[in-house]
């Protein structure tokens, strides 16, 4: 004040000043205040505080001043008393919200996380409950959450502007549903494995409808979908995923993954429903989304970071400082799971791992032997001579898993592997005297590998291309092995394909505009199963290996992770209900199966890196990665008012 007005008196420039304090406290508390204060300002003089005498015509030009500012200051201390009367400053609040009743929470990679409502109030998320993969809407300052019926097999899910609504994907469409309840309405088709939506004011959605292919937009009120991004193929683009719309409505945010050079070129841009024109926002592996006043939230190392953002210019200001750790996130999708509203409501799901225990079943479910393997189990393979088990086992904190060997006999664990890459999806030579598996010996890629199984000698890379690769199978006669990929030159997410280990080259088996997945060869070699979302859904189909022929569908009510019986004559598969399920199988004269039967629910994990199960050749066990009856699910963690504490 001092510097704007120097003819201010000082006794009125305290009162200003007062008013002006950042503590609360510290400043008038009414109006009434400041005008007791102003009546001593009066009676004392204008000059009140100041050391020296004044000339009649300072005075007079500094009365005149003091009347002003006066004024203001009154206007000022009205508004400033109503202001914080009403609002006081927001505090930092940490909650946490449990998964409903014999229920558990499903941010699986192919799910997507929970949803904050605009204004903070509400959240939406995935639930497994009977079976069932429902939405579920809880109220913040509800005891509990409520299923939304109709959304069976949603994933995605997202608010409207006016909370009124939620959008979701299921069944190969892209479909709308009042948070209240009642029949959902579909909008438009999408395409296998979409990846998010965000709604505006407008109520234009913006959504991927695919997990390769741009973002395309349409009317709440459904239409025809446009694409409103393209991807570069100069930059090896092949998703944009995870739309987030900025505060004009106009402009979003997204993810841009490439297969040149794997995660670390992956991008956020800010694109716009206007043109195709795009922004470079971030270099991130991860979603990133806008939090009023101004910054964007995304994951690095599994970090929250909140970095300030200003979104008239589209750009990024100072460094990112982080929020929460151990936030759950899976690499192969690039997602992460957390929200935040408009009001600075703040949820996310910590993944510090699971923690299961190698165990053979009964074939009713009963344990019959127990190892000594516990951990953050994935991929679990029998050798078959029955003798030794090879597993990855994750490190949540490194982010990744390295390969390991179980003599059963001995109960002695050997680490297998040492790269610095991931290790996963391990599988036995006919022989087992190799293991063939995935590594991750660039980042963000996956070669397949083979290593000698007594772990002598180095690993030897099979095959290599820029693209996710999982192997599932290696087939009795040990010409092939069968693995999964996303070939860059398809428009397809995932394809079935076979590397001839004498011929060292590999070819698609079952490549379709959908997804297949999982693929593993029968005992003769002739008829390979595997999972495809050709129904929008993910279902076991046998086709003939390696010639024509006809394709038939095992499953109805979904399902992962084929595997053949050791004389081809049933087939297994794990069912959406969680339950392992057996069908009987016949080729001769024609290719038949029965109606599959039940055998007794799992609790192993669902994870792209291996089968969590395995029966054994006898047929009379199986190896099961089970999780521990003590673990404790992890609640939903809210923070409200999350900006507080990068103040601290």
């Amino acid at each position: 004040m001092t510097t704007l007005q120097p003819v201010t008196p000082p006794a009125l420039e305290h009162a200003i000043n007062t008013c002006l304090e950042k503590d609360p406290d510290a400043r008038w508390q009414t109006a009434h205040d400041v005008l007791l204060e102003l009546k001593w300002i009066d009676h004392a003089g204008s000059g009140a505080g100041a050391p020296a005498v004044t000339s009649r015509k300072r005075r007079i030009r500094e009365r005149g001043a003091w009347m002003i500012a006066a004024s203001a200051l009154i206007a000022a201390a009205a508004i400033a008393a109503w202001h914080f009367a009403t609002k006081q400053t927001p505090r930092l609040i940490h909650a946490s919200i449990v998964a409903p009743d014999k229920a558990v929470f499903a941010f699986e990679a192919p799910n997507g996380p929970m949803a904050l409502s605009r204004d903070g109030k509400r959240m939406a998320f995935l639930a497994l409950s009977e079976g069932k993969n429902l939405i579920w809407v809880r109220s913040l300052d509800a005891s509990a959450a409520q299923p939304l019926p109709g959304t069976e097999g949603a994933v995605f899910p997202f608010w409207s502007y006016d909370g009124r609504y939620l959008g979701f994907f299921a069944g190969g469409k892209l479909k709308k549903i009042s948070s209240s309840g009642g029949p959902p309405q579909v909008l438009c088709e999408v395409g296998p494995q979409p990846r998010g939506g965000t709604w505006n004011a407008d109520d234009t959605i913006v959504f991927s409808a695919s997990a390769r292919d741009s973002l395309s937009r349409v009317s709440a009120a459904g239409g025809t979908a446009v694409p409103v991004t393209q991807l570069d193929q100069n930059a090896s683009e092949y998703s944009h995923r995870y739309p987030w719309f900025l505060p004009d409505g106009h402009h979003f945010l997204y993810l841009s993954q490439s297969f040149a050079g794997g995660p670390e070129r992956n991008k956020i841009y800010a694109g716009s429903i206007d043109s195709k024109e795009k922004k470079l926002v971030a270099l991130a592996n991860a979603p990133a989304v806008y939090s009023p006043p101004g910054y964007i939230l995304f994951v690095r190392d599994r970090t929250l970071m909140a970095q300030r953002f200003d979104p008239k210019r589209l750009q990024t200001i100072g460094d990112a400082r982080p929020v929460a750790e151990q936030i759950q996130y899976f690499t192969g999708t690039s997602l992460a799971v957390f929200s935040v509203s408009d009001d600075g409501t703040l949820a996310y799901h910590n993944g510090a791992g699971s923690n299961e225990r190698l165990v053979f079943l009964n074939r009713n479910g009963t344990v019959a032997q127990e190892t000594n393997v516990t951990g953050d189990i994935v991929g679990p393979r029998l050798s078959h001579r029955g003798d030794r088990i090879v597993y990855a086992l994750l490190d949540q904190q490194a982010g990744g898993g390295d390969l390991w060997i179980l003599d059963i006999g001995r109960a002695v664990t050997t680490r297998f592997t040492f790269e610095t890459g991931d290790e996963t999806n391990a599988v036995w030579s006919p022989d087992d005297s190799r293991i063939a598996y995935s590594g991750e010996q660039r980042q963000g890629f996956r070669d397949i590998m083979v290593k000698l199984s007594s772990g002598a000698g180095a690993s030897e890379v099979l095959f290599s291309s820029p693209a996710l690769k999982f192997v599932t199978d290696w087939t009795r006669d040990g010409r092939y092995i069968i693995f999964q990929q996303a070939d860059p030159k398809s428009k397809t997410v995932n394809d079935v394909w076979a590397f001839d280990v004498q011929k060292k080259t590999a070819a698609p088996v079952v490549q379709t505009r959908f997804n297949e997945v999982q693929g593993t060869v029968s005992p003769d070699g002739k008829w390979i199963a595997y999972i495809s979302d050709a129904t929008a859904q993910n279902e076991v189909y046998v086709q003939p290996f390696g010639s024509a022929g006809g394709q038939w569908q095992i499953s109805t009510g979904g399902a992962l992770w084929p595997q053949w019986s050791s004389n081809g004559k049933q087939l297994y598969f794990r069912g959406f209900d969680s339950k392992l399920y057996a069908v009987d199988v016949e080729t001769a004269p024609t290719f038949r199966v029965s109606t599959p039967s039940a055998l007794f629910p799992m609790r192993s994990r669902v994870a792209p890196g291996g089968r969590g199960w395995q029966v054994t050749d006898d047929g009379k066990r199986v190896l099961v990665d089970q999780a521990l009856q003590d673990e404790v699910p992890v609640p939903i963690s809210v923070v409200f008012n999350w900006a507080g504490q990068l103040k601290k």
